[in-house]
C-alpha cells in the first residue's frame, strides 16, 4: 500500500525537501552576464541543451526549476519518483535511457526541444562510465539545430555517496559554483565519424568545465 503511494508522497514533498536544502547554499554562475546569463545573452535565439555530469543532479535541478525544460529521467527503479519531484519543479519528464526506452525517449526529446523548449541531458547516465558522455545528446542537438551548453559544478561542503558517479549531496552552507563552457555546435546529417568527434569535443569541454570549476573554488577556499 506504502509503495503504491510513494510516488504522489515524493512530489509533494521532494520539492520543498529541496528547496530547503538550497536556501543555505551559496549559489554562483561563471561567467557572469545578463539577467538570464545562462542564456549567454540575447544574440541566442530558441531552445538550448543543457549537458552536466549524472553526480550533480540535485543542483541543476534546482538552479533550472520552472524553466519548463525537458529532462530525461531512467525507466529504472525509482524513476517514477524522480519523475514526480521534477514535474512539481517545472520540467517535462521524458521516461527512458542510454540503456532502457533510449530510442523512443529520445525521439520524445526531439519532438519537446522542436516545440520550443530547452532540455537537460546527463550525457554519463544513467550508469555510467562516468564523466563519459553517450552520443544521444548529440543526436538530440543535431536534429534539432539546438547548441549544447556544457556545465560543471563544483560543491565547497558535500557528501559524495558510493554509486558509479560519485553522487553529490551539498551540505548546509555550502559553497556551490556553476562553470559554463563554451557551445557546442552540432550541425546536421554528421556521418559516424562527425557525430563522434562531436562527443568527443562535448566530452573535453564538460571535463574542461568541471575542472575548471572545482579549480577556482579551491583556489578561493584556500585564499
Amino acid at each position: 500500500m506504502i509503495k503504491r503511494h510513494l510516488p504522489g508522497i515524493a512530489g509533494l514533498l521532494g520539492p520543498p525537501l529541496l528547496g530547503c536544502m538550497h536556501a543555505t547554499i551559496r549559489h554562483e554562475v561563471r561567467p557572469r552576464r545578463r539577467a538570464d546569463h545562462l542564456r549567454d545573452g540575447p544574440k541566442l535565439r530558441g531552445p538550448i541543451i543543457y549537458a552536466f555530469w549524472h553526480q550533480a543532479q540535485l543542483i541543476p535541478a534546482w538552479w533550472f526549476r520552472g524553466r519548463g525544460a525537458a529532462i530525461l529521467v531512467s525507466r529504472h527503479g525509482d524513476g517514477e519518483l524522480i519523475s514526480r519531484v521534477v514535474e512539481r519543479l517545472g520540467f517535462i519528464p521524458v521516461r527512458g535511457s542510454s540503456t532502457r526506452g533510449g530510442v523512443p525517449a529520445l525521439k520524445e526529446m526531439i519532438r519537446v526541444i522542436r516545440s520550443g523548449h530547452d532540455a537537460s541531458f546527463t550525457p554519463d547516465g544513467p550508469r555510467g562510465p562516468r564523466f563519459r558522455v553517450h552520443p544521444g545528446v548529440i543526436q538530440a542537438a543535431s536534429s534539432t539545430g539546438t547548441p549544447i551548453r556544457p556545465a560543471g559544478y563544483a560543491v565547497s561542503r558535500v557528501k559524495r555517496l558510493r554509486s558509479w558517479d560519485r553522487f553529490l549531496i551539498p551540505r548546509p552552507f555550502a559553497r556551490v559554483l556553476l562553470r559554463l563552457g563554451p557551445l557546442v555546435h552540432v550541425p546536421p546529417n554528421l556521418d559516424r565519424d562527425g557525430r563522434e568527434e562531436k562527443r568527443l569535443e562535448l566530452e573535453r569541454e564538460m571535463r574542461a568545465a568541471h575542472a575548471r570549476a572545482w579549480r577556482e573554488l579551491r583556489r578561493e577556499l584556500a585564499g
